[in-house]
């Protein structure tokens, strides 16, 4: 091999190496699918409850924060990840159900039976898939 086409090798493995950081998430961000849902819990108000997703799979990424979707009046959440309800990854959750953060002075929520405070004990699932858009089913809460 020549001095010439040994250089021209390299600046060909150079140049599509640059490539390959140039094109990947440099963020680091594992990739997340636009998540909404509704909690029902009959009788009671939802607004100022929390939705939490807990990932089955102990192999699943580590997220800087914990998946979450405050409840709206109406029941409905959206999930966020990294940004307001940008979604979360694709995999298998336990749901569970926490007070959420309200500003001084709101009143105090009625919490749900402790079953669905910890994940070791709450019966809701979800399955978030790898679509632009993942509508998940009620998640309803009973005594």
């Amino acid at each position: 091999m020549t001095k010439i086409s040994f250089r021209r090798g390299w600046a060909a493995v150079a140049f599509a190496s640059l490539l390959a950081v140039g094109c990947s998430n440099s963020d680091g961000r594992v990739p997340v699918n636009k998540t909404t849902g509704t909690l029902v819990w009959a009788g009671h108000k939802v607004l100022g409850l929390m939705v939490v997703l807990h990932p089955t799979d102990p192999a699943a990424p580590k997220l800087p924060t914990l998946l979450t979707g405050a409840v709206r009046a109406d029941g409905g959440f959206s999930i966020t990840c990294y940004d307001v309800s940008d979604g979360a990854p694709a995999g298998e959750y336990i749901a569970t159900i926490r007070e959420a953060p309200m500003p001084d002075g709101a009143a105090k929520v009625a919490l749900p039976p402790a079953k669905y405070l910890d994940p070791k004990s709450s019966p809701l699932r979800v399955r978030i898939e790898k679509k632009p858009v993942n509508e998940l089913l009620p998640l309803t809460i009973s005594e």
